[in-house]
Order: C-alpha cells, then sequence, then structure tokens
C-alpha cells in the first residue's frame, strides 16, 4: 500500500466537498424564489394572486358566466370586441386567463323581437360598480376570479282590444272613442279599437340581490261611446302574457218610445229625435203602431223629443241602465180646442153662478125695507092682516 492520508482524513474531506456543494445549491435557489416573488412571479410557473398566493392551474383560467332572465337565446354579448351568443338556455360562459387588467362588457342586443315578444334590456346584478346597474355597457370589468352576471330583460306584447255586449254581440270598434286599462303598478294606458297596442307584459324586481321576472296584469277604466262609459271601472281585467286579444264587455240597452195623445190615450207622433250623451241626435221614424224602437243604445243619459206636427211635446230625459219602455204624452190641436172649450164653459158658469148670487145680495136689503113699511099700514090687532104678510 501506498504512502498518503490516514483513511479518516479523505473521507472527512469528501463529507466537506459534498455539504460545500449542497450549500451552494440551496444558496442558489433561495436567491431565485426570492428574486422570482420580488418580481411578482412565481418560480414554479403558477399565477401569483395579490398578497403572494399562488393560484391553482383552475384559477389560472376565469370564467365569466353571462345570463339573461327570462332565458333568451341568441342574445348577442361582446367582451372586448368578441362577440358571442347565449345558447337555448340563456347563458354564455367566457373564459379567458387571469389578469389584473379591466375590460370592456356590452350586450350588442339590448331591444330584440322574441316569439312575438319586444324585448328591452333594463339592469344587471352581480356587476361591480353598482352606477353601472341600469347601463348595457359595463366598464372596468375585472378577470380575476369565476363569477357570473345576470341581465334582465322586460316585455311588450302587442294586445288588441275587442268589444262585446252583455249577449255576446261583438261591438264596431269605429264606434269606441277611448279605451283605457290601468295597471297592477298605477299606469294607466291607452288602446287603440281596432289595432294591437304594445303594454308591458313584465316587469322586473330586484330585492336582496336577487332579480324576478313578474307578469303584468290590467284592469278595464272606460270604454266611451257616443260620450258614454259602458264599463265599471276596475271590474274586468285581463293579463298581457295570457291574453293577446283582451275581450271587455260592456252595457248597451234597447229603448223603446211609445208616444199617445194626452187627451184620448190613443198612439201619436210621426217620428222621434234622440239626444245621445254626446249632444249627437238620431231621428227614427214611427212603425205602423206609432212605436219608434232604438236598439244596443250604450247606457247613459238620453234626451227624447217626439215630432207630431204642430203638436205640443214636452222632452223627456231618461237615465237608461236596463232594457226600458217610455211613454211620451202628446198634446195634439185637436185637445188644445177642446181643451178651450171646456175651460171656456168653465168660466161662463161660474159667471153666472156669480152673477145670481149677486143678484140675491143686492134684492135683500130692498126687500127687508119693503117689509118694514108694510108692517107701518097693517094694524096690530089684525091677525088675518099679519097672516097675509
Amino acid at each position: 500500500m501506498k504512502a498518503g492520508k490516514p483513511v479518516s482524513q479523505r473521507h472527512w474531506a469528501r463529507g466537506s466537498l459534498v455539504i460545500g456543494l449542497l450549500l451552494a445549491v440551496m444558496s442558489t435557489g433561495v436567491g431565485s424564489i426570492a428574486a422570482a416573488r420580488a418580481a411578482g412571479g412565481n418560480p414554479d410557473g403558477a399565477a401569483i394572486e395579490p398578497g403572494g398566493r399562488p393560484l391553482s392551474t383552475r384559477q389560472a383560467t376565469v370564467t365569466l358566466t353571462v345570463r339573461t332572465i327570462p332565458a333568451l337565446a341568441g342574445v348577442r354579448i361582446s367582451v372586448d370586441g368578441a362577440v358571442a351568443m347565449t345558447n337555448s338556455a340563456g347563458e354564455l360562459q367566457i373564459s379567458r386567463p387571469h389578469d389584473q387588467g379591466s375590460h370592456l362588457l356590452e350586450i350588442v342586443d339590448a331591444s330584440i323581437r322574441h316569439g312575438g315578444q319586444q324585448l328591452s334590456f333594463v339592469r344587471w346584478a352581480g356587476q361591480k360598480t353598482e352606477a353601472q346597474a341600469f347601463s348595457s355597457s359595463l366598464t372596468d370589468l375585472p378577470l380575476r376570479a369565476d363569477y357570473t352576471l345576470t341581465a334582465a330583460f322586460t316585455a311588450k306584447q302587442a294586445v288588441t282590444p275587442r268589444f262585446i255586449d252583455e249577449n255576446g254581440r261583438v261591438i264596431d270598434p269605429s264606434l269606441v272613442t277611448v279605451a283605457t286599462a290601468r295597471s297592477d303598478a298605477g299606469v294607466v294606458v291607452n288602446l287603440r279599437p281596432g289595432s294591437p297596442t304594445w303594454l308591458d307584459e313584465t316587469r322586473v324586481n330586484f330585492s336582496n340581490n336577487v332579480l324576478t321576472v313578474e307578469p303584468v296584469s290590467y284592469s278595464w277604466q272606460s270604454v266611451v261611446i257616443a260620450g258614454s262609459n259602458v264599463i265599471d271601472a276596475g271590474r274586468q281585467s285581463f293579463v298581457p302574457g295570457r291574453d293577446t286579444t283582451a275581450t271587455v264587455v260592456g252595457k248597451f240597452h234597447d229603448l223603446t218610445i211609445q208616444p199617445y195623445d194626452a187627451l184620448t190615450g190613443s198612439p201619436a207622433g210621426r217620428t222621434v229625435a234622440v239626444t245621445f250623451p254626446d249632444g249627437s241626435v238620431r231621428t227614427v221614424e214611427m212603425d205602423a203602431s206609432r212605436i219608434a224602437t232604438l236598439k244596443g243604445l250604450p247606457r247613459g243619459t238620453y234626451l227624447i223629443n217626439v215630432k207630431a206636427g204642430r203638436a205640443i211635446v214636452a222632452g223627456r230625459v231618461i237615465r237608461l241602465s236596463r232594457d226600458s219602455v217610455v211613454e211620451v204624452p202628446v198634446i195634439s190641436l185637436l185637445d188644445l180646442s177642446l181643451f178651450t172649450s171646456v175651460i171656456t164653459l168653465l168660466i161662463i158658469a161660474v159667471l153666472l153662478v156669480g152673477r145670481a148670487s149677486m143678484r140675491q145680495r143686492l134684492l135683500r136689503p130692498i126687500r127687508r125695507l119693503g117689509r118694514a113699511r108694510m108692517q107701518k099700514f097693517v094694524p096690530a090687532h089684525d091677525p088675518a092682516r099679519l097672516g097675509a104678510r
């Protein structure tokens, strides 16, 4: 064996060399980690959250979910200029790498036609900036974590009014001058008779950070025909989401007019002039029985005038609230003549009776005076003469 260092010394030297190499490697690694952390990175290649916590592999990609309420398919949404559409469930998922920047999200179709409805964007839920809740564009949109945005839309429905009477007969919409209804939120709307009117079908409620869509109902307030409201306000209602034709029942009645001679009671008159609540006048010819009938008149107040030549007829006012028969007295010239004759005879009779009574009153003092004079010439003791008096 060659002479040299003892075995224990050689082992010590080798151990020192290994320890030195390990210390060098560890110091290099710690320096790399510190440098990476100082630069905001991750030595393992993972993304770093604010505060220095590394994101997991799943969180390195952020998913933004946009959903519509109600669920609407085909709504175009733009994120930083890239346009995509919601699926049949009304949802759109957008996956992007996590970053610290700000992004722009816009609803391209803020107003759309869908299944016969007109839908309009109203507001967001889940947005980061409260001031942008009612804006179709969201600026400064973060992509740092998964989250969901909800876009609420309201719907309008075209509603056509239909007017009928209590017997189911259809009323010509051209006769209707005003038709109004009040929503359950207190909004009064005018409906166009005979043509569709777009009405709110739904409304959006936001409570406890939750969006809900509710149906809107309406109650009929007025249906004006010939100046008269033929319905009772608030008694009939409809829902646009269920009824595209809103049927309302009005109150209409028949009016029968029977003029008669005031003296003889026989039928009289030739025509009847009826003044409607709006001031318009309709003239109706009498039939063979001297009766005039007007069918299906709007309920209301009417003025009736019978035309019977030179006869005297007083106007008759009637409040039509059910089928009615109205008798109108007519005073003819013959009635006037007879009446005048009777009055004249009565006056003459009164005068004659009055004159006879007056003569009796005038002669009574004269008769008394004559009796007194006769008593002076007749002896008091002559019973026969006194008896003759």
